[in-house]
């Protein structure tokens, strides 16, 4: 990730500050955390803000990352390789990580989030979503977008039919303490059912609409 994470990526950054500024304001004011750890921190810009907040703080991120340009302390920080497991030497109030797990490859996902709820019982965490575009992800099959009508059980993604309407189901899943791989497709599996149950109900009431306007009503 050090060819994405340039120093000049993290100085355009300072573009977003006043925005993030408000966002942090704003979890610290439902969580009230006294400490949070962020995993894939960067130069700590989100520590930051929440440290200012009050909450003691740490980061976790590569070597690469320019310490002359941490927006933390020193001690603050832990260079590490995300992509293996991170030891949890202590609890947080808040565990955090944004837009970091997409550039992992698919196989750590199940450490990584064993990872972050080890950390704390409330974790922070954004990821990127199919379609939204970037440089170096690596989205899981698990994530990317379903068409048309649930895949069966037991087999994969039946083809639109020809001439059929083509939905675009991407859900975003907040779980809140471990959650196994199983559970996670099995959310999926519940929430696209009753997505889908919901789009007919819909579309049922517009054809009802045709009819009757179509029959002078």
């Amino acid at each position: 990730m050090e060819d994405i994470y340039t120093d000049s990526f993290y100085a355009s950054m300072k573009d977003k500050e006043n925005g993030c500024r408000r966002a942090a304001e704003y979890v610290f004011g439902l969580i009230r955390p006294a400490s949070v750890v962020d995993i894939g921190c960067g130069t700590g810009a989100w520590l930051g803000l929440f440290k200012a907040c009050g909450a003691q703080v740490h980061g976790y991120d590569g070597d690469y990352v320019n310490r002359d340009m941490l927006v933390i302390e020193q001690e603050e920080f832990t260079p590490y390789d995300l992509s293996e497991k991170i030891p949890v030497d202590r609890r947080y109030d808040m565990a955090m990580s944004l837009e970091v797990a997409e550039h992992l490859d698919a196989g750590c996902a199940d450490r990584f989030v064993a990872d972050l709820t080890q950390f704390s019982d409330v974790v922070l965490f954004s990821a990127a979503i199919p379609g939204q575009g970037g440089d170096g992800w690596d989205i899981p099959d698990l994530l990317r977008p379903r068409t048309n009508v649930a895949p069966p059980p037991a087999g994969g993604q039946n083809p639109p039919a020809a001439g059929s309407e083509v939905i675009t189901f991407a859900p975003v899943f907040n779980f809140y303490g471990p959650t196994t791989r199983e559970e996670a497709v099995e959310a999926g599996r519940l929430s696209f059912a009753e997505f889908k149950r919901l789009y007919d109900q819909l579309k049922a009431e517009e054809r009802r609409k045709q009819l009757h306007y179509a029959l002078g009503g």
